[in-house]
């Protein structure tokens, strides 16, 4: 098993203990997953000191903008330097649903590409399935670039599960 560096351990403790707290209270509509798991990591993001864009958030993170998050930074004149994070969630249940915001994070060049969905009745085996045949596929991946795709098991033990896919 590939082993989960300093953020990525961070994103997925967090989410667990978000999911924790989430099976206690009423709302579980989908957009509050979205909107309370953009919360946990743009936050997390402002703290390590980068800019943040993700919709939902007028007046503290700038507009979405490419993925439904970004950690960001820039220079004094304004010029993108780097791109540290992207994030896509899918609360949507099955492959369909999941492959065209998995195939987003395929085009990053950042060194955090997170992919975040719901297990539902999909297995967690054919999740991750796809997930390593994606990027195995995609030629423009360098070797060592890295997608963290956090299932959460909603319908059975409640955790986020990470599968840390590295291309070859």
């Amino acid at each position: 098993m590939n082993t989960l560096n300093d953020i990525e351990q961070w994103i997925t403790d967090a989410l667990n203990k978000f999911a924790d707290d989430y099976f206690k209270q009423d709302n579980r509509s989908s957009s509050f997953c979205t909107y309370s798991i953009k919360e946990i990591i743009g936050n997390y993001g402002l703290e390590k000191g980068f800019r943040v864009c993700a919709s939902g958030f007028p007046n503290y993170f700038e507009k979405e903008w490419l993925y439904d998050l970004v950690w960001y930074k820039e220079n004094e004149n304004r010029n993108l330097i780097s791109v540290e994070l992207v994030l896509e969630t899918e609360m949507t249940y099955g492959l369909p649903a999941i492959k065209y915001d998995f195939e987003k994070l395929l085009l990053s060049n950042s060194n955090h590409r997170i992919m975040i969905c719901c297990v539902g009745r999909t297995t967690i085996d054919e999740i991750k399935n796809y997930c390593d045949r994606a990027v195995d596929s995609y030629a423009q991946l360098k070797t060592g670039d890295r997608i963290l795709t956090l299932m959460w098991d909603d319908f059975g033990s409640g955790e986020f599960i990470p599968h840390l896919t590295i291309k070859k």
